[in-house]
């Protein structure tokens, strides 16, 4: 066996035991990128390593430069995370911040449930092997939950609350904020810059097209787009 068939079979065997599952690297990558790549991992698995004794994090963990972590007695991610250049997560809430084995934060993205000291957060929560894009905002004032194998474009705006404003004589930032429960079932495709709005439920299996906005609950299966987003038809296996 070549160097190069060695060097891939061996990256290949490191990535999978990483994920948790098989991971097998295309042939059209050449040995000196894909050495590139296993060093910058190298990096970012040692960064991980030590900013993980900080707080309650699985092994192996990813991070690259830039990340910024607050509230870490509230934070635990499992093993195989992977957290982008310029993230920030803000785990201080009621149920805390928690990552599943296997998901990935794209870089600058922002997770943060609690803005003001005097009312906390619910949190977030983010199950197995979830991709969420880079620029994306999750806020998990009043409960954000992401079911296992979802995976979201760039932009993701997910936002678990909203402002009163039913007091005429009363400034709207005085009038405080309801809580509104987000939960997005297993095995999603959101498409780049969808916005998911508070108190709304997304079943198992649904595609949502690019720039949609959710202001209502999606049946499982559904394939929806626009704004405010409408079901276009329900996949086959959900009907």
């Amino acid at each position: 066996m070549s160097l190069r068939n060695r060097t891939r079979v061996l990256v290949e065997r490191l990535a999978s035991r990483a994920k948790g599952s098989t991971y097998e690297i295309s042939e059209k990558v050449k040995i000196r990128d894909l050495i590139e790549i296993v060093a910058h991992r190298f990096f970012m698995l040692t960064r991980g390593f030590f900013r993980g004794l900080r707080f309650d994090a699985g092994f192996p963990l990813f991070m690259e430069s830039g990340v910024l972590l607050r509230g870490r007695s509230y934070l635990k991610l499992g093993k195989g995370v992977t957290i982008y250049r310029g993230v920030e997560l803000h785990g201080l809430a009621e149920n805390g911040l928690r990552i599943g084995d296997g998901s990935s934060i794209g870089a600058h993205s922002i997770l943060r449930s609690t803005l003001v000291l005097n009312d906390v957060g619910m949190g977030i929560e983010l199950g197995k092997n979830v991709g969420i894009g880079p620029f994306s905002f999750i806020g998990g004032f009043g409960g954000v939950r992401i079911g296992d194998n979802t995976i979201i474009g760039h932009a993701l705006s997910i936002h678990s609350d909203n402002h009163r404003f039913h007091e005429i004589n009363v400034v709207i930032r005085d009038q405080g904020v309801e809580k509104q429960k987000v939960i997005i079932g297993k095995d999603c495709w959101f498409g780049s810059h969808v916005t998911v709005l508070g108190g709304v439920t997304v079943g198992d299996g649904c595609v949502i097209g690019a720039g949609s906005v959710v202001t209502k609950d999606l049946p499982p299966g559904a394939v929806a787009v626009g704004v405010p987003c409408r079901v276009l038809r329900i996949r086959g296996a959900y009907k």
